[in-house]
């Protein structure tokens, strides 16, 4: 007979080792890793932003925090050339910034607003408290990203091969380095990650039918891809092959491709133009610039317009090799019979945007 005490020595092992908590004290073991990764970086080798960049939407971060706009202290000789060649003068008082682009700068903002007391250095102080809190920021970014990143993996794979990729972004020494840079990396990550993850959730919605839920996560995703714009302009590429893919994916596809370019273009930018106004001194602080987010809708909505005609065409090219008693459009069959060619543009059309 085995002891009492033996026994519960054995039980306790094989929970342990294959019972509930194996994977209790695995992911403890994991969190705890993540969280001594997180304080090396921020408390041992962070030294203080170090990128020109950075330090620059920082200090423009701390101008808004300080309700004095989006103003900068950083002069540049082609901003003093902008003014002049449309005002003739120079702005009096602050300087506004037209260089860097808005969100990176906003989020400096509310991180260093709640710490305004302690913006004054010390003669103590190794490191200046605003660059450790948009540092500690920025690794809550890189977090929550591998959060995302890792339900997204599960949901397209398992559970094993997305504790095996987290666990490999986060043992990237270049993330953690970005992460405690001030810039805006982090940030987009995080975006592109939820927009990856909504996607996800289209697609899953696309396949039970639920139309409406599809294009309110549509157009969500694309709100985060203009974000992800906002905070850092060559994003802007990856948003040419979202679309294609929600153009090419989705159902319907026009009001799919419509949706996701007015979600796009006005929403961020009108919420960061709002957010600017309120943090700006003075309503005519800005100087109006041709907005390129209308020449690049103007474009997108010639290639909804052109696209499907040139299909149309080629298409209808077709049509002399067909089979004179029908046509076969996708899953529906067209009597060729007593066709004309304006029925069968508007044919394809429908065909074509449904």
């Amino acid at each position: 007979m085995i002891p009492e005490e033996d026994r519960k020595v054995q039980e306790f092992v094989h929970q342990i080792e294959a019972g509930g908590l194996k994977n209790v004290i695995l992911r403890a073991l994991f969190i705890a890793t993540v969280a001594g990764l997180a304080a090396l970086y921020l408390f041992v080798n962070f030294r203080g932003l170090d990128s020109e960049t950075a330090m620059d939407q920082a200090q423009i971060g701390r101008q808004i925090a300080a309700r004095a706009g989006f103003t900068t202290f950083y002069l540049r000789p082609l901003a003093v050339w902008q003014f002049l060649n449309h005002r003739e003068t120079l702005p009096q008082g602050l300087m506004p910034d037209i260089y860097n682009f808005p969100l990176n700068p906003l989020l400096n903002a509310v991180v260093l607003r709640p710490i305004k007391r302690w913006w004054p250095m010390q003669p103590t102080d190794t490191v200046y408290i605003g660059d450790m809190a948009i540092a500690a920021t920025g690794i809550a970014l890189f977090i929550a990203s591998v959060f995302i990143l890792f339900f997204l993996v599960r949901a397209l794979f398992d559970a094993r091969i997305a504790w095996m990729s987290c666990g490999l972004v986060f043992l990237t020494d270049l993330l953690w380095r970005f992460s405690t840079s001030g810039l805006p990396q982090m940030l987009v990550l995080f975006f592109f990650t939820a927009a990856l993850w909504i996607l996800h959730r289209a697609m899953e919605a696309r396949e039970e039918d639920r139309t409406g839920r599809m294009l309110l996560l549509l157009a969500a995703a694309a709100v985060l891809f203009g974000l992800m714009t906002l905070a850092q302009p060559l994003c802007s590429w990856i948003f040419l092959g979202f679309l294609v893919f929600v153009f090419s994916w989705f159902q319907p596809r026009a009001v799919s491709g419509l949706l996701v370019l007015v979600a796009l273009v006005n929403w961020p930018e009108t919420a960061a133009c709002v957010a600017l106004k309120l943090t700006s001194p003075s309503p005519t602080i800005f100087i109006q610039f041709p907005d390129a987010s209308i020449v690049a809708t103007l474009v997108l909505l010639l290639v909804y317009v052109i696209a499907p005609l040139l299909l149309v065409v080629g298409r209808r090219v077709r049509l002399k090799d067909a089979s004179p008693y029908a046509l076969e459009f996708g899953t529906v069959n067209v009597p060729n019979v007593g066709t004309t060619m304006s029925e069968t543009v508007s044919r394809e059309l429908t065909l074509l945007l449904a």
